[in-house]
């Protein structure tokens, strides 16, 4: 049987702790552990975690509180610690359907040579309202796969897939980036893993208006660092780099469009003029274009 760590980085959601490690104690199959990365949390997660969980004797969880360094030192400080041969990181605001784990192993079992197995997941809106995802679309080809992924046509995210420990031994997370820390390491994760999927239901996703993932300021500041930090020649195969032209463009998208959501125009029309800068195909893309046509109207009326 495959044995697994779950690793939760957190920060301040002591008011959804419970929740995720409450998902974990009550799985059909126990992983190993549950290593929690306090990153220097300021709110009662400590005192939380103590009450409800390490003063009950728990021995499947291991509480590590660090100085604040950000997501990405938290999830490879949880990594360094893990004893399991296969990580599954989830973040502290979601959690795992109650046969995960099992699913797993069971599909670790039928394929020994997988380096990675990822399945379907559940996004919860504030509302309550519920999206199914399913398990994504997998290639035998990993080029195809690494394209897909950076073409935001193949969803692979933390909380739904386990992999191999010793796949971490050259991916690293970047602690130098304080948003999008997942980007790099799942690209190239995906460029040189063997995936298998699961049709099931992982995890579920609660989206939330205090969810670090969606701070644009984190994001802006991310910026395009994320373009050198997943292209890294070490790691990933010469054939794979010669798409870095290719996702600084949808990067520069990606930003122009954060920004214009939040109001933020002349950023918004710098990034845009980046990527048009790198291909003019982005004209083409329609509902870019009219964003960006939209807001220079703004503009010329008057707005910033």
């Amino acid at each position: 049987m495959a044995a697994i760590s779950v690793v939760i980085p957190t920060y301040n959601y002591g008011h959804y702790i419970n929740r995720a490690i409450d998902s974990i104690l009550n799985q059909t199959v126990l992983p190993v552990e549950i290593i929690i990365i306090d990153d220097g949390s300021t709110d009662n997660t400590e005192q939380i975690i103590s009450k409800n969980y390490l003063n009950n004797g728990n021995d499947k969880i291991i509480y590590i509180k660090k100085i604040n360094g950000g997501a990405a030192s938290a999830r490879n400080l949880g990594i360094k610690n893990a004893k399991g041969e296969f990580i599954l990181m989830l973040d502290a605001d979601d959690k795992l359907e109650p046969n995960s784990i099992k699913i797993f192993t069971e599909k670790v079992k039928q394929f020994p040579m997988a380096d990675m197995v990822t399945g379907g997941s559940l996004s919860v809106k504030s509302s309550q309202h519920k999206k199914y995802r399913p398990a994504p679309l997998v290639k035998e080809n990993k080029l195809d796969n690494f394209k897909a992924f950076l073409n935001k046509k193949l969803s692979i995210s933390h909380g739904k897939f386990i992999v191999r420990k010793s796949k971490f031994d050259l991916i690293k997370y970047p602690e130098h980036l304080l948003s999008n820390e997942d980007i790099s390491v799942i690209a190239q994760l995906i460029a040189t893993c063997n995936i298998v999927t699961v049709d099931a239901t992982i995890v579920q996703y609660f989206h939330h208006n205090d969810s670090l993932r969606y701070n644009h300021k984190f994001v802006e500041k991310a910026g395009l660092s994320v373009v050198d930090t997943v292209f890294d020649s070490k790691i990933l195969p010469p054939e794979f780099l010669k798409y870095r032209s290719t996702f600084y463009t949808h990067r520069c998208l990606s930003l122009f469009r954060r920004l214009y959501k939040n109001g933020q125009y002349k950023k918004a029309e710098k990034y845009f003029n980046m990527a048009l800068g790198q291909s003019f195909l982005v004209l083409f893309k329609w509902k870019y274009l009219l964003k960006y046509l939209r807001m220079k109207s703004m503009n010329l009326a008057g707005f910033s």
